[in-house]
């Protein structure tokens, strides 16, 4: 199995499907996100959760402390979130933050990409 499967799997079906839920609540401010996402469907609370690891029950948790340094980290390096699709917030950092505007597959790839740097 390759590291985005591995990445995408976290994703999908541990953060996605908890955070901003009835499981996680989630401490979303609906006045500082963009009014076209529609965050209508987000379970919120004032004393919910900002991140993943505020939820009571993490389910990072049972992934390694590198694979979870390792997703905050894209989140907050690359402002992304997702690995094979955009996801609808970030987990890792501030959900207030707004929706992430690219997929950490794609900003990964751009990352690692070496290219030559320029003579100038």
């Amino acid at each position: 199995m390759c590291i985005r499967d591995s990445l995408n799997r976290v994703y999908r079906d541990d953060l996605s499907s908890i955070f901003c839920t009835i499981r996680c609540p989630c401490n979303l401010d609906k006045t500082r996100v963009p009014a076209t996402i529609d965050y209508t469907y987000a379970e919120v609370s004032i004393d919910g959760a900002k991140t993943i690891s505020e939820c009571e029950d993490d389910p990072t948790a049972k992934h390694s402390r590198t694979i979870r340094s390792f997703i905050g980290w894209m989140e907050e390096k690359l402002e992304c979130s997702g690995v094979c699709t955009l996801d609808v917030w970030y987990y890792f950092s501030d959900v207030n933050r707004g929706k992430p505007p690219y997929r950490c597959g794609d900003k990964l790839l751009d990352y690692v990409d070496c290219k030559p740097a320029s003579n100038e």
